[in-house]
C-alpha cells in the first residue's frame, strides 16, 4: 500500500500498490491525479548518452571508410608512378626520371585515424552518459 496525501483536505489516502491515475479522496470527495514514482521512459542523461552512442558509431563508420580510401589512394598512386626508361646503359649515366602523381591517401589517412580517435572518445562519454543515467533511475 501506499499511503499519499490528498492535495485538497490534506488527510492521508491509502493507495494499492502500482496503481497510477485519477482517485477521489474519501475524506473530501475531491478528484486528485496520482502518478507512479517508478519512471517508465528513459530520462535526460539516458537520451543524451543514446545521442552520444550514435554519433560515436556514425563517426567510426565514417573513419573507416575513409580508411579504406586512403588504402586505395596508395594503391592507385604506387600503380601511377611513371618512370622514363630509356635503355638500360642510359641508366647507368642518368637515372631515370620517376614522376609520382597523387596525394597517396595521405588526407584520407589522417581524416580517418581522427574520426575514428574521436568516435572513441565520444563512445566513452556515451557510455559514462547510459551508465549515469542507469544509476538515476536505481536511486530513484
Amino acid at each position: 500500500m501506499v499511503l499519499i496525501r490528498c492535495p485538497h483536505c490534506g488527510e492521508d489516502v491509502e493507495l494499492e500498490d502500482g496503481v497510477f491515475g485519477l482517485f477521489a479522496c474519501p475524506y473530501c470527495d475531491e478528484e486528485f491525479n496520482y502518478e507512479s514514482g517508478i519512471s517508465s521512459g528513459l530520462n535526460a542523461t539516458m537520451k543524451v548518452g543514446f545521442g552520444l552512442l550514435f554519433g560515436s558509431i556514425i563517426a567510426i563508420l565514417l573513419g573507416f571508410i575513409l580508411l579504406n580510401g586512403a588504402i586505395n589512394g596508395f594503391t592507385d598512386s604506387a600503380e601511377s608512378t611513371e618512370c622514363d626508361k630509356g635503355p638500360w646503359i642510359d641508366s647507368l649515366i642518368d637515372p631515370p626520371e620517376c614522376s609520382s602523381d597523387g596525394d597517396w591517401g595521405l588526407g584520407s589517412l589522417c581524416g580517418g585515424i581522427i574520426l575514428i580517435l574521436i568516435g572513441i572518445g565520444v563512445g566513452i562519454s556515451a557510455f559514462v552518459s547510459l551508465l549515469t543515467g542507469q544509476l538515476v533511475v536505481i536511486k530513484k
